[in-house]
């Protein structure tokens, strides 16, 4: 019994695939970093709670959570370490307006760590 040839539909859906690679590399933003920067935690959030939204995400190496006065008041600022520059991108685009609750009305902004300057 001969089954049909699979071959072309692989190498197909291969190619597509790899195309979708290609792709994602040339748009990512030339400023990316493996570092997410990230504004709207609650004031109430505790690092654990901020670590357990980012651990789940391949290549994630740990946070630092800095607590900030802007205008007179108590705010949070988040530096989400990760291995390489696919794996924040890919945190970025999936947790961005995350919210913490349904209180919370503005949820998560997430960007690129700024690069820092060679010396």
């Amino acid at each position: 019994m001969m089954m049909g040839n699979n071959n072309n539909s692989t190498s197909e859906v291969f190619f597509e695939h790899e195309k979708k690679i290609i792709n994602f590399y040339k748009n990512l933003d030339p400023n990316a970093t493996s570092t997410v920067y990230v504004e709207g935690i609650p004031l109430d959030a505790t690092e654990r709670e901020v670590s357990h939204i980012f651990r789940p995400y391949p290549g994630y190496r740990g946070l630092r959570l800095i607590e900030k006065e802007k205008n007179g008041k108590k705010t949070y600022i988040c530096f989400v370490d990760f291995e390489n520059v696919i794996q924040s991108t890919v945190c970025i685009n999936t947790l961005q307006g995350y919210r913490f609750d349904k209180n919370d009305l503005l949820g998560l902004h997430l960007s690129y760590g700024v690069k820092k300057a060679s010396t």
